[in-house]
């Protein structure tokens, strides 16, 4: 056995150093995750802005093959008609950088709100294993979000960014969900007292626990010899059982 462990089991450290330690160790767990959620996000973030990119440039070829047929020249010649004013306003837009502060403000909405219910704890009352007609309330909730903060850039009309906010919230917010409950807590008061009872926990019996002696006998001592139980005495084989029998003398048998 190494000599540096005999030295740690029989001279502990103190019980509050090694509160201190586990309590460290917590932490870097908290910051590890910490960091990967950050990671995910910047993923999560540009493949957003990409896909947003994608399907506005779809949108709008799509848009101007419509306006060459006749039925497009017919539809766009209403001036009654707000969806040609609607579009015509949104692909004035440099689509790029127009994909990128969508994605941004379907994040920030998104971070933002996950966060409200992670700490209110009505992610768990309202998100968490609910069905289909509650998830899309929320997507609601992240899109209209989204779509106000867009519009509040100047860039396009609240009818617009709220069309446009519907894909990149629907991305986002299900990652931006499980990311808030991984890092945050539930401040509420049945939150604050499970954080109370692990904290005490984490200071209490982190640090009790007797070291056993590495040079003492794991079994139990009898007659001052120290004998292993029987069940875990090796079996004898029957080999070496035969071995101890003694063969009879034949030789007074035959005559």
């Amino acid at each position: 056995m190494p000599q540096n462990f005999l030295e740690s089991a029989q001279n502990p450290q103190p019980v509050w150093k090694r509160k201190l330690k586990r309590a460290g160790r917590a932490i870097q767990i908290w910051l590890r995750d910490l960091i990967y959620s950050l990671i995910e996000i910047g993923i999560l973030f540009t493949a957003t802005a990409v896909l947003v990119g994608i399907l506005l440039s779809l949108l709008e070829a799509f848009w101007y093959l419509y306006l060459q047929t006749p039925v497009g020249i017919k539809y766009t010649a209403d001036p009654a008609r707000l969806s040609p004013h609607l579009l015509t306003e949104l692909f004035k837009q440099d689509l790029f950088l127009f994909s990128v502060e969508v994605a941004a403000a379907a994040l920030t909405a998104s971070l933002i709100i996950s966060a409200a219910f992670q700490i209110t704890a009505l992610r768990r009352y309202f998100y968490v294993g609910r069905g289909l007609l509650n998830r899309f309330t929320v997507l609601l909730l992240f899109s209209a979000v989204a779509g106000f903060k867009l519009a509040h850039t100047g860039l396009v009309g609240l009818p617009v960014a709220l069309g446009v906010s519907i894909v990149p919230s629907l991305c986002l917010f299900p990652s931006c969900m499980n990311i808030s409950a991984r890092i945050l807590p539930e401040l509420t008061p049945l939150g604050i007292i499970k954080i109370v009872i692990n904290a005490i926990k984490l200071l209490i019996h982190s640090g009790d626990r007797v070291m056993p002696d590495m040079q003492e006998s794991p079994y139990p001592t009898s007659g001052g010899n120290s004998q292993p139980p029987p069940a875990l005495k090796p079996a004898t084989s029957i080999k070496d059982r035969g071995a101890g029998l003694v063969k009879p003398d034949a030789s007074g048998a035959v005559r």
